[in-house]
């Protein structure tokens, strides 16, 4: 009967461990966050597809100001990377880089559709801002959002 009982414990402690593994894992670990700056100049296709959509009120990505785009010497756009890695035993499913607009912003371009960051998995999230200026303003909070057992997540990005 004693043996049958420390079988029992180890079994609950282990099972407790795996729970607690679990739990402690479901958020995701992020990494510094790199800016790099692209003259809308650069990138005219993108720059005119997206100033036809702003027009048509078609545009798929995030506005944060609606305004006619003039020029495109007048803008850049802005690729914030940020590296995360899932530690836990569940997959980061919808999992996204959300940015805080700063003044200058005009709008989230969408690049990519739902994306899951598999368990005990690395990778490099992106987000594309146009940004009106000259780009000397990256600066940005951010948080990386996604779900996990349905439930929503979010980690401020260091």
């Amino acid at each position: 009967m004693r043996v049958f009982t420390w079988i029992l414990l180890i079994i609950t402690v282990l099972a407790l461990a795996v729970f607690g593994y679990g739990y402690y894992g479901l958020r995701v670990q992020t990494g510094e966050m790199n800016a790099v700056v692209t003259p809308a100049a650069n990138a005219l296709e993108q720059f005119e597809a997206l100033r036809t959509q702003m027009d048509n009120d078609s545009l798929t990505g995030r506005v944060y100001r609606k305004e006619a785009l003039g020029n495109p010497e007048d803008y850049v756009f802005v690729t914030y990377t940020v590296r995360v890695k899932n530690i836990g035993l569940i997959p980061a499913e919808w999992i996204e880089l959300v940015i805080t607009p700063g003044e200058s912003d005009i709008l989230e371009v969408d690049i990519a559709d739902a994306q899951v960051l598999g368990a005990m998995r690395e990778g490099d999230l992106k987000t594309v801002i146009l940004q009106k200026g000259d780009g000397s303003d990256t600066a940005r909070a951010a948080q990386v959002q996604y779900y996990a057992f349905g439930s929503p997540y979010a980690v401020n990005v260091k």
